[in-house]
């Protein structure tokens, strides 16, 4: 998996509309060299955990982000993937 990355960012605002009670959220995301992203966790504080990738791309809450993260922005950000992967397998 060379050029793979992970990251996990918090996100310290609630999503508004009918999720608005699940609170601020914690995001995950795995990405390719070119900072695509191909697998995403968001778990909200008191609600529940979505997570995206090409086989389940969107739901009735969300979608897997199309933009891709620059890593020079993500940098402070990275993971191992152990971490992401210890997330991934409990939803």
């Amino acid at each position: 998996m060379t050029g793979v990355h992970w990251y996990r960012r918090r996100w310290e605002e609630s999503p508004g509309g009918d999720e608005d009670g699940w609170g601020h959220s914690t995001w995950l995301f795995e990405t390719d060299v070119s900072g695509a992203v191909l697998r995403q966790i968001v778990a909200y504080d008191t609600g529940p955990s979505r997570r995206y990738d090409e086989c389940h791309d969107e739901d009735d809450v969300g979608f897997l982000a199309q933009v891709a993260l620059l890593p020079e922005e993500w940098r402070a950000y990275r993971i191992t993937r152990a971490d992401f992967e210890a997330v991934w397998r409990q939803l």
